[in-house]
């Protein structure tokens, strides 16, 4: 995604569980900084381009680089 784009829950998906419990885990822990998030609206912003540093994943891509490479 680009900075400025948004994405949105259709208001009929709101209830289901995936997006309930998506909801819960985004109110805990430490906001983005490079997204703005708006839980009533069940929408999202990018803000700006985030780097890899500021992207938070638990892999370590030169694993997955040396796996594929074989």
């Amino acid at each position: 995604m680009l900075p400025g784009q948004e994405v949105r829950v259709a208001p009929d998906s709101r209830e289901m569980v995936p997006v309930k419990v998506a909801k819960d885990f985004a109110s805990r822990g430490a906001p983005l900084t490079w997204l703005s998030v708006d839980l009533d609206k069940a929408a999202g912003k990018v803000t700006e381009r985030p780097t890899r540093e500021q992207i938070p994943l638990n892999a370590q891509e030169q694993l997955i680089v040396e796996l594929y490479s074989k």
